[in-house]
């Protein structure tokens, strides 16, 4: 089979090439795919000679030419696989002389006639007199055309000939034969009992495979009859879901087309192919063909129907999916036994298909033909105000909406006269595609337990939107005219721009789900997040207690949040008593959605991780973007104020700046943040906010007031830029629609965002210096993030904390550097070098689980940047060291120099900080005294120089450090 016509097809494959020898008919719709299916049949068990597929036609005499040409092309076939044309022709002459008596010149002629022609194209001169010769033995008159070979044919019992012709070349070339027959249903009436007759002629290793089309006279004349003869037809059923997504998963076409396409479709191969066709031209669902033939059969269908059940059919039409039959019943007003009468008869007539999920009802392109057709405009418009009513009592009455209500809905609200009184109170389908793109995104970021229920972030609705729907939308213009519909309103929670829905009535939610299908053939998905993770995590997440879900990707400090709020408790993450967290973000259908889901075992959690890597194994709509295993280890950014420290100067806030001050402070705070982040990691980045910024301020003076604030509005950007006065735009932070306006002003571009507000008000403004600002909101956000998750341990060991320091005093000096170079002073001069010693302080009259370390740091502006580590028995200093700092001998090069400065005091402190963290992330202990042993082995700590401290995330985006716009 080709792969095109594999999909969902190896099933009818295997079946048709398994058949015993005979004639086999091959019955299905139009449209279903029956002439790719039988071009596809190449390969067959015991290598046959395979015909081409012949069209029928419908003179008579079509059937017998047909097999003379298939036999014809048969030996053609064996001809060019023989090795010895002189041999190969024999045989020919063989097969003529062994039928002769059963059949006429004539028809062998018609037969080796094209046989012939192929010899003397394809085998040259040698192979052409030995053919001719062959000819004159067995055929005079030399080739003949089409009408001359079917004027010699037209006996019917030539086709019984034909049937001994096959057999007697199967049995010389002792291969089996194939003949391939397409399009029976145009055949004559004579031609048509020929095919029947030919269900008992067809004998030895001979395959007759002949195609028809069900739903018109003469087709199903033939299935008929040839039913009646035993010979039992193979029926091709409409292609499964899965089937079809594996196809257009293949054609790359864009997982949110999927669904439409497959109920468009009803599973039948030519609308799935020309619905790729139209993707790959990026072209509308809209524009699939309805072919001639397939509307042919659809009238023929309609004609045959009495005029009661054409009624019922018009009542029906709007109903692109099958209502329940709860709502059948009491629509069309029938028992229950009346309505299966009905759908069988419709299916008899060709009215109804049995479609790709199992139910009868309409294909959806006969459906519609007959909908905007057949009936005219007038009868709709009833037709529509009838349904519109029964509908919107149906939704009333279960105040819940089924799949089948919002295509219905939209459609039948496009076509009614008037609006019913039960039915949907907005006319959605008079909303501009943009407008109805927002909605849709507003109803599927709206998740019921976020931050802004019932509401969501205005810029997150916006992105959303624009992914969903394709369109650029003019967002600012577009929310003010819903807003004056009263569809939805904006409020400001936080500093944050909010939007809500407003559209009241479960009926009006159905219709504009059901217009959102209509114009983006894209079937919406409200509480997106909730309902994706339901169909595709939950099923493979396995035995978990509870998650919280969000649409878009999360960070690091998301997930670590989200974990808290989970356990509701403020004891340790990851204690031996509490459960365990996994944070993940996938991709469904090219959206992204991300949960921290709750475990009680670490064995669950081990489970979900090795079934969530694997994902997309299991569905192509799902990719795995990041894997994130919680609690994870706590994060360094001590390194931040201490690269600064070398900076050596002072860094002074600013009281009553002027704005040029003001615009300066922005300037440099956006160039101190980005040169941090230019150092660090993916994580670093994600926690510490150090992504690349920009800042847009707006001064305002309150009503009434006579001193005026400042908002400074921080802005996610690619192109760092300087500081832009926007107050003629955003007069105030407490506007939601602040970031629209300043879009629609031309203040922010493409994927630009702002991601928070900071506002300076008072008496009397005072500023920070810019980089006491980046480097307060940094430690703020790292005690943040690592409040709640175990200490780590480094155990005394010299050498290996040498190692690790001299690691971490290179990070060091990457940011004094990367401060520089974004426009900090230096003037603390070349690297300087640490010399560290520690040791167990058993008289400090204090008394610790960790036991009792103390340190002392040495610091020698030497500009070598050294880092010597020693574990001594007492303290490295003495009791006259002061003022003089003498180094002591345990720094063997070092010893007697006078160092620039000293600090002593508690060694988890002191070396907690050089080796990355914060007062009390990391602790020294012994791990090689009982109680040492014990915490090592717990697994509960994660031991510096001995556990594996790099974060097992899964990231299949590498390289990532900012987080995209949903």
């Amino acid at each position: 089979m080709d792969e095109a016509s594999l999909y969902g097809r190896q099933g009818d494959f295997d079946a048709v090439t398994a058949a015993p020898p005979g004639f086999l008919l091959i019955v299905g719709d139009s449209g279903i795919g029956k002439s790719s299916f039988l071009s596809s049949l190449n390969a067959w068990p015991s290598d046959p000679l395979i015909s081409k597929p012949i069209v029928l036609k419908s003179v008579q005499g079509s059937l017998q030419t047909a097999l003379a040409d298939a036999i014809s092309d048969c030996m053609s076939q064996y001809l060019e696989d023989a090795h010895d044309p002189q041999t190969a022709w024999s045989v020919v002459k063989s097969i003529g002389e062994r039928v002769t008596s059963v059949s006429g010149r004539e028809i062998l002629n018609a037969v080796l006639a094209g046989t012939l022609a192929y010899a003397e194209s394809k085998l040259g001169k040698e192979a052409i007199d030995v053919g001719k010769k062959v000819l004159g033995d067995i055929a005079k008159g030399g080739l003949l055309g089409f009408d001359d070979r079917l004027a010699k044919i037209r006996v019917p019992d030539r086709g019984t000939e034909l049937c001994v012709i096959s057999e007697a070349l199967s049995e010389i070339a002792e291969r089996p034969v194939v003949l391939r027959l397409d399009n029976a249903e145009r055949l004559s009436p004579d031609d048509r009992g020929l095919m029947i007759e030919l269900t008992d002629a067809v004998s030895g290793k001979v395959w007759i495979i002949a195609c028809v089309t069900r739903n018109n006279e003469p087709g199903d004349e033939v299935i008929q009859q040839v039913s009646v003869r035993g010979t039992l037809p193979h029926e091709l059923p409409p292609l499964t879901t899965p089937a079809i997504e594996q196809w257009l998963a293949a054609s790359e076409v864009p997982p949110a087309r999927w669904e439409t396409i497959t109920r468009i479709s009803s599973g039948y191969p030519l609308f799935i192919a020309d619905a790729i066709r139209l993707s790959g031209a990026e072209g509308s669902l809209d524009d699939i063909a309805t072919p001639n033939g397939f509307q042919a059969l659809m009238k023929a269908s309609w004609k045959r129907i009495p005029e009661t059940i054409q009624t019922m059919v018009a009542r029906l039409a709007p109903f692109a999916d099958p209502p329940s039959d709860d709502f059948l019943t009491r629509y069309l007003r029938l028992t229950q036994l009346e309505l299966g009468v009905l759908i069988n008869k419709l299916i008899e007539s060709g009215i109804f298909v049995r479609r790709s999920d199992g139910e009868a009802w309409f294909h959806d392109r006969r459906r519609a033909f007959i909908w905007e057709q057949v009936l005219l405009q007038k009868v709709r418009s009833g037709v529509a105000t009838e349904a519109l009513e029964a509908v919107g009592l149906w939704v009333e009455d279960r105040k819940s909406i089924d799949p089948w209500v919002p295509p219905a809905a939209a459609l039948l609200t496009r076509a009614a006269e008037k609006l019913s009184a039960s039915g949907p109170s907005t006319n959605f389908h008079t909303l501009s595609d943009e407008a109805v793109a927002l909605l849709w995104g507003l109803i599927e970021v709206n998740e019921p337990f976020s931050a802004w229920a019932p509401g969501a972030e205005i810029g997150e609705v916006i992105r959303h939107a624009e992914a969903r729907s394709g369109l650029a939308l003019d967002a600012l213009p577009l929310i003010r005219h819903l807003e004056e519909l009263m569809l939805i309103e904006t409020l400001e929670e936080q500093g944050v721009g909010i939007v809500r829905s407003t559209i009241g009535g479960i009926t009006d939610a159905a219709a504009l789900l059901g217009e959102i299908q209509l114009r983006f053939h894209s079937t919406p998905r409200p509480r997106f997040a909730t309902v994706a993770f339901g169909a595709f995590v939950r099923p493979v997440l396995g035995k978990f207690e509870d998650a919280i879900l969000n649409l878009g990707r999360s960070s690091l400090t998301d997930h670590k949040q989200q974990s808290s709020q989970l356990l509701r408790s403020g004891k340790i993450i990851g204690g031996n008593s509490q459960p365990l967290t996994l944070g993940a973000t996938v991709s469904i259908d090219n959206q992204a959605i991300s949960f921290t889901a709750r475990f009680s075992t670490s064995e669950a959690r081990t489970e979900a991780e090795r079934t969530i890597k694997n994902i997309s194994e299991l569905t192509p709509r799902v990719q795995l973007v990041r894997l994130i295993p919680l609690p994870q280890p706590r994060l360094r950014y001590a390194r931040y104020r201490l690269g600064s420290e070398m900076l050596g100067v002072s860094l002074e806030p600013t009281k009553n700046p002027t704005d040029e001050e003001i615009i300066r402070f922005f300037d440099q705070r956006a160039q101190y943040a980005n040169g941090l982040g230019a150092v660090s990691s993916g994580d670093e980045i994600e926690v510490f906010d150090l992504a690349c910024r920009r800042y847009l301020l707006a001064f305002h003076t309150p009503s009434g007031a006579w001193t005026r604030s400042l908002t400074g509005f921080e802005v996610r950007t690619d192109n760092a830029q300087t500081t832009q006065i926007v107050s003629e735009v955003a007069s105030t932070r407490r506007d939601p629609l602040s970031e629209l306006q300043l879009r629609a002003a031309g203040y922010l571009s493409g994927g630009e965002r702002i991601t928070r507000a900071l506002f300076q008000g008072g008496v009397e403004l005072q500023l920070p210096h810019p980089l006491v600002a980046v480097l307060d909101e940094v430690e703020r956000l790292g005690k943040q993030y690592n409040t709640g998750f175990r200490s780590l341990l480094f155990p005394p060991d010299a050498p290996m904390l040498e190692r690790e320091i001299r690691v971490e005093r290179q990070r060091v000096f990457e940011v004094r550097e990367a401060l520089v170079a974004a426009g900090a002073p230096d003037t603390a001069g070349p690297r300087p070098s640490i010399l560290v010693a520690f040791w167990e302080d058993t008289e400090s009259g204090w008394a610790s689980d960790f036991g009792n370390w103390s340190a002392c740091v040495f610091t020698v502006n030497d500009g070598l940047g050294a880092v010597l580590v020693r574990r001594v028995a007492e303290s490295a200093i003495g009791n006259n060291w002061w003022p003089n700092f003498p180094i002591p001998q345990v720094f063997e090069n070092y010893a007697g120099v006078k160092a620039d400065s000293v600090s002593q005091g508690d060694a988890s402190w002191l070396i907690a900080q050089l080796l990355g963290y914060a007062d009390h992330d990391a602790r020294m202990m012994d791990l090689d005294t009982d109680l040492g042993r014990a915490v090592r082995n717990s697994g509960t700590y994660v031991i510096i120089g001995e556990s594996d401290e790099e974060r097992s995330i899964i990231e299949i985006e590498p390289g990532m450090k900012s987080l995209p716009a949903v």
